[in-house]
C-alpha cells in the first residue's frame, strides 16, 4: 500500500496529493478484504494511514500529503533535466554562433569581392585625358590596347592627331578609341592603294571618315 501511494506521488509534478485522495486510496486497499465488515475496513484504513503519518513515512501539510523522499527525488530529477536542457541550449547556441560567424565571414568576403570587382570595372571604364589639349578620352584598357596594337610611338602619334583635330576642327566622337582605330585603318588602306610608305599626317591634313564621326556627331 505504501509503495502504491509513493508511486502516485511521483506522478505529480509537486510530489503532493490531497489528503482526501490518499484516504480514499487507503480505504480502497481494504475493499478487497471481503470477510470484514464495512466499519472494520474503514477503521483499519484509518489506522494504517495514521501509522504512516506517525512514522514520518508520509507528511501532511495544509491538506496536502507528500513524502520527503519523493520530493527529494523529484527535485533531483528536475535538476538533471534543467542541467541537460542548459547543456543542449549551450551546444545549440554555440552551433548557431559558429554558423552566424561563417555566414558573416562569407557575406563580408562576397561583398569585398563585389566591391573589388566594381572598383576594377570602374577603374577600367574611367576615361583619362590624353594629348596636349586633353581632348582625347581613353580608358586605361583602351590605352593599353592601343599600345599593344600600334606600339608607344604610333599610339602617341594617333592620340596627337585626334587631339589636335578635336581642338582645331571640333571633331566629335562618342568613342575616341574606336575613332583612332578607324583612322589607322583608313590610313593603312590609303597606303596600300598608293603602294608606298605613308607620309605622316597631322590634323590639318587629315579628314576623318564619315562613318567614324563628324562635326555634327554627338558625344
Amino acid at each position: 500500500m505504501f509503495w502504491a501511494i509513493i508511486e502516485s506521488l511521483h506522478k505529480e509534478k509537486t510530489g503532493e496529493l490531497k489528503d482526501s485522495i490518499v484516504s480514499a486510496l487507503f480505504l480502497d486497499f481494504y475493499q478487497h478484504e471481503e470477510m470484514r465488515t464495512s466499519s472494520h475496513r474503514i477503521h483499519e484504513a484509518k489506522e494504517l494511514e495514521a501509522f504512516m503519518y506517525a512514522n514520518a513515512l508520509l507528511t501532511k501539510v495544509d491538506g496536502l500529503v507528500s513524502s520527503d523522499r519523493v520530493k527529494e527525488n523529484i527535485k533531483e530529477i528536475n535538476l538533471k533535466s534543467e542541467s541537460a536542457r542548459e547543456s543542449a541550449n549551450a551546444r545549440w547556441d554555440k552551433h548557431n554562433k559558429q554558423n552566424n560567424l561563417r555566414e558573416d565571414a562569407n557575406a563580408m568576403r562576397t561583398q569585398c569581392e563585389r566591391n573589388a570587382n566594381k572598383g576594377k570595372e570602374r577603374k577600367g571604364k574611367e576615361r583619362k585625358e590624353y594629348g596636349e589639349f586633353n581632348k582625347v578620352l581613353l580608358s586605361e584598357k583602351d590605352h593599353t590596347s592601343l599600345v599593344a596594337r600600334f606600339g608607344e610611338n604610333e599610339s602617341r602619334r594617333w592620340i596627337k592627331t585626334l587631339d589636335e583635330g578635336i581642338e582645331m576642327k571640333g571633331y566629335k566622337y562618342k568613342n575616341h578609341y574606336l575613332a583612332i582605330l578607324k583612322w589607322a585603318e583608313r590610313e593603312t588602306e590609303t597606303k596600300h592603294k598608293k603602294n608606298r610608305g605613308p607620309a605622316l599626317m597631322d590634323a590639318s591634313q587629315y579628314q576623318p571618315p564619315e562613318f567614324v564621326g563628324s562635326k555634327n556627331a554627338k558625344d
